[in-house]
């Protein structure tokens, strides 16, 4: 069921500025004038979609890659990396890490940048936890292998398929100088994401920040 309204716009604020708390995430880019694109969840069949989609846009990309789906999909892994976006971690299986004790969470961790790195000949340096949801208590895991825990300030929710186009639109046009944006590279919302990328190109000339990837 749709909820109201201003619950959903009170969820989508709360969901953006929420990571913002947790301690020793970067949320927002250092740099005044800069913003970034993220992309959650791939390799999928849809991955050169939405690489062609960046690339029109003159867009940067920061992939945060599933383990499990560099395996199913590895051409698609290794076109990221040979259309010059960075590669990053999204764990391996994609399932809630907060709820997992610290062995597994590590386990993860350590099997996704293994297969990442086997695929692509590149080890990532960040690390976002599917959902951001990370137990505080093991937050110095990403820093013990060598990545950099990252989240998000914006979260438009291409993913909600009962999200007006209108909707997602008015979210995208709040992004701003140091905005970290998620979207998701998911083959059952691709139209969605695409047209989040297509409404960044829109509103990027009329911007006085770039969009660069996360370092």
């Amino acid at each position: 069921m749709t909820s109201h309204p201003l619950l959903r716009h009170l969820r989508y604020r709360l969901h953006s500025r929420l990571p913002r708390l947790y301690p020793g995430a970067l949320c927002r880019m250092p740099e005044a004038a800069t913003a970034a694109v993220t992309i959650d969840d791939g390799p999928s069949p849809t991955t050169p979609r939405v690489l062609d989609a960046l690339d029109a846009a003159g867009l940067p990309a920061t992939f945060f890659v599933s383990g499990r789906a560099v395996l199913e999909h590895p051409r698609e892994m290794r076109l990221i990396r040979d259309r010059g976006h960075v590669i990053a971690s999204h764990g391996f299986a994609h399932g809630d890490l907060s709820r997992q004790p610290r062995h597994a969470v590590e386990d993860d961790l350590v099997r996704s940048l293994e297969v990442i790195a086997m695929v692509s000949g590149i080890r990532p340096t960040l690390f976002r936890p599917p959902y951001g949801r990370l137990h505080p208590m093991h937050r110095d895991i990403p820093v013990r292998h060598g990545c950099a825990l990252v989240l998000w300030s914006v979260t438009p929710a291409d993913y909600d398929v009962t999200l007006s186009a209108d909707e997602l639109r008015r979210r995208m046009a709040d992004v701003g100088p140091r905005d970290i944006v998620v979207l998701h590279d998911t083959p059952g919302c691709v139209e969605r994401t695409l047209d989040c990328i297509a409404q960044l190109r829109h509103d990027d000339a009329a911007r006085d920040f770039e969009y660069r990837t996360i370092t």
